[in-house]
Formats: C-alpha cells, sequence, structure tokens
C-alpha cells in the first residue's frame, strides 16, 4: 500500500555499524514493512524517522509529473489518516526483483512495485534507513505514482495461465545468455505483467541514460512482443510484458512495458 507514493528503497547506515548488520537484516525490515503496509497496520508509521524527507513524482493523465515532498511528521499524519481509506479502497502493492546491496556507507534495497490499485508499476521504489538500535528507521523514501488508474477489464483466468506458461516457458534459460551481450537473469508475473528482467553484462550504468536505452530498445521490443504468437497473446488479454535492463553493475538502467496499444502504433 502507498497513500500517495511507490517506493524505491536505499539504507543509509553509520560505516561503523555495518560490521554488526547483515543483508538479512535488513531483508527482515522489508519484510515487515510490506507486512504492515498490507496489513494497514498503524505500527507503519513508527517505521519513519520524524526527520525523513519523503518525495514522490506524480504523473498526470497527460504523462507531466509534478514532484511531491513532505517531511517524516507531516507524513506520519498523513498515513494516520489516510490507512483506514486505503484499507477500504484495497490500496496494497507487490513488489519484485528486491535486490540489496552495502556499498559506501549505504545499505540499498532495488524493487519494483505494483499498485493493485491502480494498475500501474514503479521503477522507482526507493527508501533509505538509518540504524535504530537493533532496526531500522525510515529516514528517506522516493517514489513514482500516478493520479489515475491504469487497470482495464481483463479475463483474469485467461490472463493468469498465458503469463504463468510464459514463467514455465524460460525457466531453463534463466542465468544464461540470451545474446551476446545480454543474460536473463529473471521472468516473473506480478498483478497483469510479465516481467523479463536482463542484465547487459558489458554496459556500465553511466552508458546510456534511461531515455537513451528506451529509445534504442523499445522499437526493437515492440516488434518482438507483437509479433511473437505468445506474447502477443498477453498484450490481447489486457496484459503487459516489461522488459527491465540492469547495467553490469546490477542496477536498473530502465524499465520498458509493452502493452497492446504498442502493437497498433
Amino acid at each position: 500500500m502507498k497513500i500517495f507514493y511507490v517506493v524505491l528503497i536505499s539504507v543509509f547506515i553509520s560505516p561503523q555499524s555495518f560490521s554488526e548488520i547483515k543483508e538479512k537484516d535488513i531483508s527482515r525490515f522489508f519484510e515487515q514493512y510490506i507486512k504492515e503496509a498490507k496489513e494497514f497496520d498503524e505500527s507503519l508509521i513508527e517505521l519513519y524517522s520524524d526527520t525523513a524527507k519523503i518525495t514522490t513524482n506524480r504523473v498526470s493523465l497527460d504523462g507531466t509529473a509534478v514532484k511531491m515532498e513532505l517531511d517524516g511528521i507531516k507524513y506520519k499524519q498523513l498515513l494516520k489518516t489516510s490507512l483506514g481509506l486505503a484499507k477500504k479502497r484495497g490500496d496494497v502493492s507487490d513488489y519484485s526483483d528486491v535486490r540489496i546491496s552495502i556499498e559506501s556507507g549505504r545499505a540499498k534495497i532495488n524493487a519494483i512495485r505494483y499498485s493493485k490499485l491502480k494498475c500501474s508499476i514503479d521503477p522507482e521504489f526507493q527508501m533509505e534507513l538509518i540504524s535504530k538500535g537493533k532496526n531500522f528507521s525510515i529516514i528517506k523514501e522516493h517514489s513514482m505514482t500516478y493520479a489515475f488508474s491504469k487497470c482495464k477489464v481483463a479475463t483474469q483466468g485467461t490472463l493468469s495461465n498465458l503469463l504463468n506458461a510464459e514463467v514455465i516457458r524460460y525457466k531453463p534459460y534463466l542465468g544464461k545468455m540470451i545474446d551476446a551481450d545480454t543474460r536473463l537473469d529473471k521472468i516473473e508475473v506480478v498483478g497483469n505483467t510479465l516481467f523479463w528482467i536482463s542484465t547487459l553484462i558489458d554496459v556500465p550504468i553511466s552508458e546510456f541514460t534511461p531515455e537513451e536505452i528506451k529509445n534504442i530498445m523499445k522499437p526493437i521490443l515492440v516488434k518482438q512482443t507483437c509479433t511473437m504468437q505468445n506474447f502477443n497473446k498477453i498484450l490481447e488479454n489486457n496484459g503487459i510484458v516489461t522488459y527491465t535492463y540492469l547495467s553490469k553493475e546490477g542496477e536498473i538502467i530502465n524499465s520498458i512495458p509493452i502493452a497492446n496499444q504498442d502493437c497498433s502504433n
């Protein structure tokens, strides 16, 4: 559940603390965060520091984005008044491609969030944490959300079967090179979306901007996805195929969703 944010999680902890902190501790905190958010538990509020900085890029129907910002105290007040409404609306989220790293005095968690209420994907999910005794406190959070719903009416049984069939079909290829430059790392289903997650093994994060990789890859991906029978059936049933490209360092370069309307452009 995200009241008006989508999240990318980075974790800040003083360097002295890292000898005592393990990746599983950060993962356990994130699991607690997800659990309390899905249960609309008011304990979620106390996971945030009063000095936290909360930002989001709010996307309008015309595609324009407005950056919004709240401090920790105001955001905690917003959560307190909004959890009840969020529960009534069924405002919950699923997370995929969760990755944790600790580098340069920071622990980072990167993930892709899918909003079940809006049927929208947030590739910008990020959060920063500070050490708080044996636990953590959220000190910074950034996300992308939509001011409108992207949900479509679909034949859920049919779509679910089609999506899961692709996960099974490509499972033998996970961890293998699918061309000279690209390794298939993961294929998974979140909501109505099939995520195809690959690493460009020789491409550093600094080589391309997100827009550059999109301009290069999207025409190729549209042609491929719209002409492959198995993927085309997913699109015809209002599913989405999203291709996420990671740099050789394991950072997201961009996520490129392909929907049925792309095939007619």
